[in-house]
């Protein structure tokens, strides 16, 4: 009889196991996605020539396949985040990759008249950053995407003995700048922050 009992309880509690256990998975899906989106990084790289167009990138817009050839337009991308290209047409650019722009500039072109066919190409520079101070081989870096303080830092070698690895200095293109712990940075990605296109990496020299 006590086994008979028992054996009807077994399948009540492997239920009430598989409940727990599908619901701890679910909280640390839950709470992995929350870290990653606490960190700001992508997990996924981003393929070259997809990279978002930022303010103060150099561009060089080229026109092709039109009766009259015209001179190509090159510029920074302003504060106003807009382009006067060729006929005074304004477009604009940030926020966009160089693919989306081609296509809708090309459309543009078009649907306003302009011309019947059109072909528009878009070059970006290869995007710089800079690295110095007490790191083994200070100098400026093609930029990459998802690129983070501590591979930039990697890629001119790693620190040296003498690195303040308290306060690592990173100037913004704009003239932002913010102080970084590298101890932290090196265990918590959200302490890793983001390197953009034109920003400059300094680490100082300790005094002890």
């Amino acid at each position: 009889m006590f086994q008979t009992e028992y054996m009807k309880q077994v399948p009540r509690r492997i239920n009430f196991w598989c409940v727990q256990l599908l619901t701890l998975l679910l909280l640390n899906g839950v709470t992995t996605g929350c870290v990653a989106a606490k960190s700001g990084h992508s997990t996924t790289n981003q393929p070259a020539g997809t990279e978002y167009l930022r303010v103060g990138d150099k561009i060089k817009v080229t026109y092709s396949d039109i009766p009259v050839p015209v001179l190509p337009t090159e510029q920074q991308i302003p504060e106003s985040k807009k382009v006067i290209l060729h006929l005074n047409l304004e477009v604009e650019f940030v926020g966009k990759t160089k693919t989306q722009l081609e296509k809708e500039i090309r459309d543009l072109y078009i649907k306003n008249g302009y011309y019947k066919n059109i072909n528009i190409v878009i070059d970006v520079p290869v995007r710089m950053v800079s690295v110095g101070g007490e790191v083994r081989s200070s100098s400026t870096y093609a930029h990459s995407a998802n690129l983070t303080l501590t591979k930039a830092i990697n890629m001119a070698g790693g620190l040296t003995e003498f690195a303040k690895k308290r306060r690592i200095q990173i100037t913004r293109a704009d003239g932002t700048v913010l102080y970084v712990n590298w101890n932290k940075a090196i265990k918590d990605p959200s302490e890793d922050p983001p390197i953009n296109p034109g920003d400059s990496i300094h680490v100082e020299r300790s005094i002890f």
